[in-house]
């Protein structure tokens, strides 16, 4: 939702400026005002099995929609971002509106962590195992770390250590990933930052 504030915020300000095109902004505003719609209803309830809608699509074109979306968050708070994809025609069969809120939140929690600014990096390399072929997305951030007596609990449904927060979004990416037959994990420093990585199947 900060997200999609965002964009609008962007809009009003090239209106206010004289520019008529803020197409690009209305086109993210209404596609993720619908994703949104159907994850909350998906989420609302996590006992209910969940329905995938499963599609096969290039790995950089719903990555990109995710940087897209988090870009203007970024700028605000003066984080850089770096996306990297290794190669760059890997497809993935993935419910596309779930995946996105998946590594979104892993996205919005490495900004959160980077109070005074920093590097966030998003990687996508493939790795060629004898027993199947995967492909990693790599979230890394320059901020805090996770203290080590954490470690174990972040990905527990409404453990949170933000004030005002509801700690739903990493059990939801959690849940997600291996709804996906895929893996998360992540390594972390204290004050060197974190780094996530997804591990999904490529889709043949």
């Amino acid at each position: 939702l900060n997200a999609i504030l965002l964009h609008v915020e962007v809009a009003r300000t090239r209106l206010a400026r004289g520019e008529a095109d803020v197409t690009p902004q209305m086109e993210v505003i209404s596609r993720e005002i619908l994703r949104l719609d159907r994850v909350v209803k998906t989420f609302l309830d996590f006992t209910r099995p969940v329905e995938l809608n499963y599609c096969v699509v290039p790995l950089r074109d719903v990555i990109g929609e995710i940087v897209d979306l988090a870009r203007p968050q970024a700028e605000a708070e003066k984080i850089h971002m770096v996306v990297e994809y290794d190669p760059d025609g890997v497809e993935v069969r993935v419910d596309r509106d779930m995946f996105k809120q998946a590594v979104l939140n892993v996205v919005v929690n490495a900004m959160q962590s980077m109070k005074d600014g920093g590097e966030l990096r998003v990687e996508c390399v493939t790795s060629h195992d004898p027993a199947h072929d995967t492909v990693e997305i790599r979230i890394s951030d320059s901020g805090s770390g996770i203290p080590p007596e954490l470690r174990e609990k972040i990905f527990r449904l409404y453990f949170t250590t933000k004030q005002g927060g509801s700690g739903i979004g990493l059990a939801m990416t959690f849940r997600i990933v291996q709804l996906h037959d895929g893996t998360i994990d992540f390594s972390s420093e204290p004050g060197k930052g974190t780094t996530f990585v997804i591990r999904l199947p490529i889709a043949v």
